[in-house]
């Protein structure tokens, strides 16, 4: 009977583990930079959504489908393993680290006028305004073609300014087993996604960042 009890026991506990697991581990540092309209998208598409603190990462992430990592400075962002699992990172502070680009970081661009991205040869508006109420211009963050691993497949371009054409990619993915910049080997899909101000977003912006979860999270 007490060993019938344990086995019971030790089966209650891996269930938990088991469906405590999300399809998406959004990583974050303060509560409040948390982006609803993120988690909000990750559960249209039919995705449960962990929310960890940095401090709080697990050892691995095997049991998820995608890591997101959203626009916050972390305290080590080299123990967010996105190099290792399908990640979407929306974020301008640690792009050497994880190999997107050299030393020089992520650029960003605003405007007077609201901004768009150029793909597949046309513009798409991905903000519905160029300017937010407190009197901040809304930017959107980009891998400068003088910066970027040159192994990244360019999804959308900054759009044509005074600076010039394409010289920036504002989405990029990343395909198994490509070595980004330092060495780093990128073991599953990426996106590095740059439109992050999402209270702002068109449809065209939302229906890019779907594009984006969509390669990520593809099993193809």
């Amino acid at each position: 009977a007490i060993t019938l009890l344990v086995a019971v026991f030790v089966s209650i506990l891996l269930f938990n583990n088991i469906v405590s697991a999300a399809d998406v581990a959004y990583i974050y540092k303060k509560s409040f930079k948390i982006d609803q309209n993120i988690v909000d998208v990750f559960e249209s598409n039919g995705l449960t959504v962990d929310l960890i603190k940095e401090t709080n990462i697990p050892r691995n992430f095997d049991n998820y489908r995608l890591i997101f990592v959203g626009d916050e400075k972390f305290t080590d962002a080299s123990k967010i393993p996105v190099n290792k699992y399908p990640s979407i990172i929306a974020n301008y502070y640690h792009a050497d680290i994880w190999g997107l680009t050299d030393n020089e970081g992520v650029s960003l661009l605003a405007q007077n006028s609201p901004l768009s991205v150029k793909k597949d040869g046309r513009l798409i508006q991905v903000y519905n305004r160029a300017i937010a109420p407190n009197g901040i211009a809304i930017k959107y963050y980009y891998l400068d073609i003088e910066n970027v691993a040159q192994s990244l497949t360019p999804i959308a371009y900054t759009e044509v300014t005074s600076s010039g054409s394409k010289f920036g990619e504002v989405i990029a993915y990343a395909e198994p087993g490509i070595i980004l910049q330092n060495g780093k080997k990128q073991d599953k899909k990426m996106c590095f996604y740059g439109i992050i101000e999402s209270d702002y977003w068109t449809t065209g912006g939302k229906n890019l960042f779907n594009e984006c979860l969509g390669y990520v999270a593809s099993e193809c």
